[in-house]
């Protein structure tokens, strides 16, 4: 079986910040969600895609000390609810 959890890549932007209001319900998100995010957070940042199609994705800042990294970011297709926990639970920061 194929690991639906992808490492985030700057291309999976523009289709997440087309469906992100929809996945929070209509609440307007898009202008919080920075393609630098993308960018910047890559390494630990994550997808899950299902038949080719961004079904969540997190997006994780891991701080320079010695802290552990926190969730800046998550957003889950309304038809995957468990799919952002998923994520989170099995990731590696």
């Amino acid at each position: 079986m194929q690991n639906p959890h992808l490492q985030v890549e700057v291309k999976d932007y523009d289709p997440i910040i087309q469906v992100i209001d929809d996945w929070w319900g209509g609440r307007p998100m898009a202008g919080m969600l920075h393609r630098l995010f993308f960018e910047h957070f890559q390494p630990t940042s994550f997808v899950i895609e299902e038949h080719a199609e961004i079904q969540g994705f997190l997006v994780v800042s891991v701080s320079t000390n010695p802290d552990p990294g926190y969730i800046h970011f998550v957003g889950v297709h309304s038809r995957q609810p468990g799919q952002a926990q998923a994520i989170a639970s099995t990731s590696t920061f």
